[in-house]
Formats: structure tokens, C-alpha cells, sequence
């Protein structure tokens, strides 16, 4: 089975845990070829350890982030799916995952949101300045956080859920190499031709996970950028990803 992720050796690739000792792309290589039982590596702890790293050392790339947050996402499916008994019908596993996929969701918000947190103290601290001289607040300087009508907590949960969707999928796990870079510029492509997209039309649970959670940090990017923002449609509430108009 090939899942199509490749992690770079640094300092936040390498865990020490009970029963391994090594960069994940290892551990997913062991797990493979049934040397390590997925049900004893334990994934918070994996989390937790590299949560630490990147709190110690420089906050990591965007490529690099989603290939941990995809190599993790993916032991997740996989030991969940073993844990399950057989027989048991997807509807139960839900609430049994919802812990994990908050780790997740936590260490989504962390490497992305931190970032853009510091621009917005930049703009702060601009804004002071301007005001101080008698200068009006710039309009364009709202872009940055890319949400309207939506907390950074709805759009967590938004994407909690496209994962919870995606892991309820029946059939054979094949996930394809994706990087950030990639889905910017289909995402640019796409709102180059239409001036909004809905939600759905680029997290369809029908996708490969990995690709899920690449084009969120995609979405991120763009959003920090200033390239387009999430909003709710007023009558329908539907969520919906525009693009600004430069």
C-alpha cells in the first residue's frame, strides 16, 4: 500500500517513542510491511513531541507542515480503522474520533494561524502610527484575515468534518503526493474563472485525505495573502470561498 508521502529529514522529523525511534516516513514504512503493530503507535504523543519542536525551534514551512499533518492524519485512519471491530457499522466512529482529529485540528491552527496572528500585530502596530498622525485606517487591511461571518473555530470544525466525512468513505486508502504550492494555483485558476466557489466543491469527501488537508493550508495561505476570503451567502448560508478583486 503507497500513500504517496515523502517527509525531508530536520529537526522536527525524528521521534523517540517507546517502540521506534526515527523519522515518520519510517514508522509508515515498518507499519507497511507489518513490523509495528499501528495499534501501538501512539499518535498523541507524536503530536505532542513535534507541537514541542516547533515551539523551540523556527515555526515550519507550509509544504512541510502538511506532510506531517497528512502522515498523521492517515496513522489516525489507519488505527482507527483497526481498532474498529469488523462488524461494526462507520456511524459509531465519529465520536470516537473526535478527540484525535482535534490534535490535529489544534496543530493545523498552530502552524498556520500563529503566522498570520503576527502580521496582524504588524498591522496593529501600523495602524497606531497612522492614527497617531491623523491618517484614516486603510480599507485593504482587513483582507488579511480571509473571514467574514465565520470564527476561527467554525472553520476548524468545517474541516474536522470534511475529515470525519472523508474517513466514513468505504474502499482502499490511495493517496497522491500533493503539495501546498500546487493547490494555490488551482485555487487561483478556479477564482480566476468564477468570482466565488463553494466550500464543498474543493473538500468533496470523496477526495483523497491527504489532498484534504493540503488544500486547506492552501487555503490559508490565500487567505493570509489577502487573495480570498470564507464567508456565509446571507440567504442560504452556505459557505463560500471568494476571490478579491485586485
Amino acid at each position: 500500500m503507497n500513500f504517496g508521502i515523502t517527509m525531508k529529514n530536520d529537526a522536527t522529523d525524528t521521534f523517540s517513542l517507546e517502540i521506534f525511534e526515527g523519522p515518520l516516513a519510517f514508522l509508515l514504512h515498518l507499519i507497511q510491511k507489518s513490523e509495528i503493530n499501528i495499534c501501538d503507535v501512539p499518535i498523541q504523543e507524536i503530536t505532542n513531541q513535534y507541537l514541542q519542536r516547533i515551539k523551540e525551534l523556527m515555526p515550519p514551512s507550509v509544504d512541510t507542515g502538511a506532510e506531517f499533518i497528512g502522515t498523521t492524519a492517515l496513522l489516525l485512519l489507519m488505527k482507527s480503522k483497526m481498532l474498529l471491530p469488523k462488524h461494526e457499522q462507520p456511524s459509531g466512529e465519529e465520536d470516537d474520533l473526535d478527540p484525535q482529529f482535534e490534535i490535529i485540528h489544534k496543530l493545523l491552527e498552530y502552524c498556520r494561524f500563529k503566522e498570520t496572528a503576527k502580521v496582524f500585530g504588524e498591522w496593529e502596530q501600523q495602524q497606531s502610527v497612522f492614527h497617531s498622525r491623523g491618517v484614516h485606517s486603510l480599507p485593504e487591511a482587513k483582507k488579511n484575515l480571509g473571514i467574514e461571518h465565520l470564527s476561527l473555530e467554525d472553520l476548524g470544525t468545517l474541516f474536522q468534518k470534511v475529515l470525519e466525512d472523508a474517513t466514513n468513505q468505504k474502499g482502499q486508502i490511495n493517496e497522491e503526493p500533493w503539495r501546498t504550492s500546487d493547490k494555490i494555483k488551482i485555487i487561483r485558476q478556479l477564482l480566476g474563472k468564477e468570482q466565488k466557489i463553494g466550500f464543498e466543491q474543493l473538500f468533496s469527501c470523496d477526495r483523497p485525505r491527504n489532498e484534504l488537508i493540503v488544500t486547506f493550508l492552501a487555503i490559508l495561505e490565500l487567505m493570509k495573502t489577502g487573495e480570498l476570503f470564507i464567508g456565509k451567502e446571507k440567504t442560504s448560508e452556505k459557505v463560500m470561498i471568494y476571490g478579491r478583486d485586485e
